[in-house]
């Protein structure tokens, strides 16, 4: 756990100043020398120019000249499950909407008395062996979904139970199963009548169009596959707004996600800032590659930022939680001071100074933490505050230093089990594939490997004229064939398994070795009999010798080629 995490999550009995050049949100122009006082509550009491505002002095403060302030960021896509919710404020992120954990995660998130806001869609509702339930999601991720009757039970089951939005999962790549069109029918109007809204996953043309037509609020991401402008124009005359997750998506293989949310911008869809964190390649707190993707797409990035804050503030779920995505008088603070300004440097959303949200601030000087806030008069629906939170000055009822709370940790524990058994069974998928491709290079190797000519002399066997550069060229065409197949699989496994790399370099690598055991051994078995077995032919007769290998250390040809293409790739496509 690096400074920043560790720092403590603090809330104080009298309130804090935060102080810097100020930006309301919105269309807001900036604010010079500004300060924002914050009180007991963990509301906004009074905002104006540090010259005017009176501010008492013995209140802790945070920031300064140079610094900046404004609204911390609204993540619409995380998967909580797979990181800690601690640490969300100490990189600048306020609040955040879960998009898919088992049901009691979900709601014990929910109750955590501080840290960012929280909204959860608990299960993903899916066909019976869809996705994700057939795999990161296999531990109560998804809740399946057979018939519209069951569909609509379904939803009301979890709205009773305190969910706020459902998600759908429309994922049929490899030929998973996805609800029909009537299924998602009804799983958007059992929701609608329930008043909660529906977030459906959809990556594919088909798929997006099944969700639109059926009426579903947004989209769970930016789609990879390349929209058609009629689609397109369907989705922004329905006003479905598309979450952005461009930096989960843009790397894999022939996304068009970049081109999809330059159309969606142009044509006037509404765009949220969304990460997907918990997928691979994504981090906990603000992602300033997804503020620079969305950029780029057409918003800029003030854009981007509003995408971040007020836009993410008005989604299903995000919409009941008051004080998101702007700063005003009277209501709960959900706020940052950044190093400076975040619209010229988008880094500084990952080191802020503090940040405010839920009566809680958080701040990297561990000295000034000595209490509690009192609850805010406006909490969110669903959430509790917990009774040792309440005691003014008393610490915190759990320190977020010292490990995941207690809540969360079951969750976390069996989240990361599913992940290692996932990434295992990639690695064991690519060992076990390479026995057959290895009894190939074999034959192969038989088959175009010379053999060394030997001549019958005496009774004993001598090699031919010249014959010695032929034991070589059995070692290279060995080493060239490993290098191909290495190649090969590296390629594929990275396809196949980029999500799944914890353990994939060790498939790779004993793969590679015992795929060139068995070629090497089959190839031997296959060629020429041994010398001994020509004993007692004429003098001058002539014959192949065996195929062997004279230099052991080209059976590691494939397993270095195998593992060097996924370094090239990785670099190529997932630098960053």
């Amino acid at each position: 756990m690096n400074e920043r995490q560790r720092a403590t999550a603090s809330v104080r009995p009298r309130g804090c100043v935060f102080r810097g050049d100020l930006w309301r949100g919105g269309a807001a122009e900036p604010e010079p020398n500004s300060v924002v006082i914050i009180d007991r509550a963990g509301e906004i009491a009074a905002v104006g120019p540090a010259a005017e505002l009176p501010v008492p002095a013995d209140l802790p403060s945070y920031g300064g000249e140079g610094s900046w302030l404004g609204p911390g960021l609204v993540d619409a896509h995380v998967h909580l499950a797979f990181g800690r919710l601690e640490e969300m404020l100490s990189g600048g992120v306020v609040a955040v909407r879960d998009l898919g954990s088992p049901l009691q995660a979900g709601l014990r998130w929910l109750a955590a008395p501080r840290g960012p806001a929280v909204v959860v869609a608990g299960p993903i509702l899916t066909a019976a062996g869809g996705y994700p339930t057939n795999s990161w999601g296999a531990d109560g991720f998804g809740a399946s979904v057979t018939s519209p009757e069951q569909a609509r039970e379904v939803v009301t089951d979890l709205s009773r139970a305190g969910i706020q939005l459902i998600k759908i999962a429309l994922e049929p790549a490899v030929g998973q199963p996805v609800p029909s069109a009537a299924i998602t029918r009804a799983v958007v109007d059992a929701a609608h009548e329930a008043g909660i809204e529906v977030v459906a996953h959809a990556l594919s043309v088909e798929m997006v169009e099944r969700a639109v037509a059926a009426g579903v609020d947004e989209l769970a991401h930016t789609p990879v596959e390349r929209l058609p402008q009629p689609l397109i124009d369907k989705i922004a005359a329905a006003g479905t707004t598309v979450v952005s997750t461009l930096h989960a998506l843009v790397a894999y293989p022939e996304s068009a996600v970049r081109e999809n949310a330059d159309a969606l911008v142009r044509a006037g869809v509404p765009i949220a800032y969304g990460t997907d964190f918990g997928n691979e390649g994504t981090r906990t707190g603000a992602e300033p590659r997804e503020l620079a993707l969305l950029a780029r797409a057409g918003l800029g990035m003030r854009g981007a930022v509003l995408a971040a804050t007020s836009r993410a503030a008005g989604l299903a779920g995000l919409s009941r939680v008051a004080g998101l995505g702007s700063i005003s008088v009277a209501s709960p603070a959900y706020c940052v001071v950044l190093p400076t300004d975040p619209f010229l440097d988008p880094q500084a959303w990952r080191t802020p100074l503090a940040s405010a949200a839920k009566g809680t601030v958080w701040s990297m000087n561990e000295t000034d933490n000595p209490g509690v806030f009192a609850p805010a008069a406006s909490t969110p629906r669903g959430r509790q505050q917990s009774e040792d939170a309440l005691q003014q000055g008393g610490g915190p009822a759990v320190s977020w230093a010292s490990g995941p709370m207690p809540a969360d940790g079951e969750g976390l524990a069996q989240a990361n089990l599913a992940s290692s058994r996932r990434d295992l069974s990639a690695a064991m998928i690519v060992l076990l594939a390479s026995l057959p491709l290895g009894a190939l290079m074999g034959l192969v190797w038989e088959r175009v490997a010379p053999k060394a000519h030997w001549m019958v002399q005496g009774g004993g066997a001598v090699l031919g004229e010249l014959e010695q550069s032929d034991f070589i060229a059995a070692d290279g065409w060995f080493a060239v064939l490993g290098a191909v197949v290495g190649l090969l699989c590296g390629t594929l496994a990275f396809v196949l398994f980029r999500r799944r790399t914890r353990f994939l370099p060790i498939g790779l690598a004993v793969g590679g070795i015992l795929g060139s055991l068995v070629a090497w051994q089959l190839g031997r078995a296959l060629g020429p009999g041994p010398i001994d077995s020509h004993r007692g032919t004429p003098d001058g007769s002539t014959f192949d010798g065996p195929l062997d290998l004279r230099a052991d250390g080209v059976l590691l040809s494939w397993p270095i080629a195998a593992l060097l293409a996924v370094l090239v790739l990785t670099a190529i496509f997932d630098r960053e």
